[in-house]
């Protein structure tokens, strides 16, 4: 695996260009993130590592149990196209950040959550909203940012489901990074950002990358659990080969990466197993010492 990602297209503190007024859709206010559970110790174990899972749940409902699976093996879940309903009870922390919610009685938020083993650092959970709608649909896309102690650290994690259905102007993808790199710039520990980046054109995950200076994805193989492309990319130029979810990592070493299948998402689940970075020779993710299964 390659070093940190350098930025090649950007100059830094340069800002995107203002769309033009007639194209923009301004979000609703952002709102603050929403505490579902406050438990759990008050550390991660640094020295057992940190075993993350990033996935796109689709808003299905059969997703509850294979998460209820998932979690019992997980120190961090950071989901997409999340609903309260589908989250398991978790002897931990659970922080959503809602989007949107259908035009019905009763209707739940969708949004994106975050389950920890561990407490959130008080006050340090935030969302990042959009500041754009998307296209006809016109929801609002979110992120949402929570720090745990990790040893003697602080760890930042970056739950991000990118902004959708914009083809070819790519201002509204740009602007939302560009507001979760400004965050990720205020924090000088390691960091994980990860989620559904929509990035079914090679040119959004340049982009992303690019503001992504200083992180390094994790590897995952190939599985068609990670290439089952929404219908969007054949509508909209895309490329329906490439992964829509991901994981970038900060101060982290990596090991045993892997695609989980679904039965009911149509994202396969990414799962990862991280540990703080012991210098910088030999910390080439899965170089890292051992084996250590995940699940």
């Amino acid at each position: 695996m390659g070093g940190p990602l350098a930025r090649t297209m950007e100059t830094p503190g340069q800002p995107s260009p203002e769309p033009p007024r007639r194209r923009s859709v301004r979000a609703r206010r952002q709102r603050p993130a929403t505490v579902l559970a406050e438990g759990g110790p008050e550390c991660l174990d640094h020295r057992l590592g940190v075993r993350l899972i990033s996935w796109n749940l689709a808003k299905a409902p059969g997703t509850r149990r294979e998460l209820e699976h998932h979690v019992q093996s997980a120190d961090l879940v950071c989901l997409q196209e999340a609903m309260p309903s589908l989250l398991p009870d978790v002897p931990g922390s659970v922080h959503f950040a809602e989007s949107f919610r259908r035009l019905r009685p009763n209707a739940e938020f969708h949004g994106v959550a975050t389950l920890a083993r561990a407490q959130a650092r008080h006050g340090d959970h935030a969302t990042i909203a959009s500041r754009w709608r998307e296209g006809w649909i016109v929801t609002p896309k979110m992120a949402l940012a929570t720090e745990y102690e990790l040893g003697d650290e602080l760890l930042l994690v970056v739950n991000v489901h990118a902004m959708n259905f914009q083809p070819v102007f790519k201002y509204m993808l740009r602007d939302q990074f560009e507001r979760i790199a400004q965050r990720i710039a205020a924090h000088a520990g390691p960091a994980i950002v990860c989620g559904d980046f929509n990035t079914w054109r090679a040119d959004r995950l340049r982009l992303i990358e690019n503001l992504l200076h200083g992180f390094e994805p994790v590897v995952f193989g190939e599985s068609e659990h990670r290439k089952r492309g929404h219908w969007v990319s054949s509508l909209a130029f895309g490329n329906r080969e490439l992964p829509l979810d991901h994981v970038y990592v900060r101060g982290l070493d990596w090991r045993e990466a892997q695609v989980l299948p679904s039965e009911h998402s149509d994202h396969g689940a990414l799962a990862v197993h991280l540990f703080p970075k012991r210098g910088q020779e030999g910390s080439q993710g899965t170089h890292a010492s051992g084996p250590h299964p995940m699940l």
